[in-house]
């Protein structure tokens, strides 16, 4: 598995850097389009996968959020467990 600090130690540039640029903020911090190609080239090359995703450069990025919400009785949840 390829991490963000391999990929930035081939780029010659910091970890945050390659963060930033990986997660599509490279354009409000300034970074040049140079930098940003570069970096996801790399990134490809050597077949860093984002976290619930495809390859860099493979298309969208999902995410897979759940949330949990407890039922409360009419005493607040202070009573016996609905589970």
């Amino acid at each position: 598995m390829v991490t963000i600090k391999e990929i930035a130690r081939e780029a010659n540039i910091s970890p945050t850097t390659v963060s930033l640029i990986l997660n599509h903020k490279a354009r409000e911090r300034k970074i040049s389009a140079e930098t940003e190609q570069r970096v996801l080239q790399i990134a490809a090359r050597m077949g860093y996968l984002l976290p619930d995703s495809d390859p860099v450069g493979g298309g969208f990025q999902s995410s897979h959020n759940a949330a949990f919400f407890p039922r409360c009785g009419r005493d607040g949840g202070a009573g016996k467990s609905a589970l």
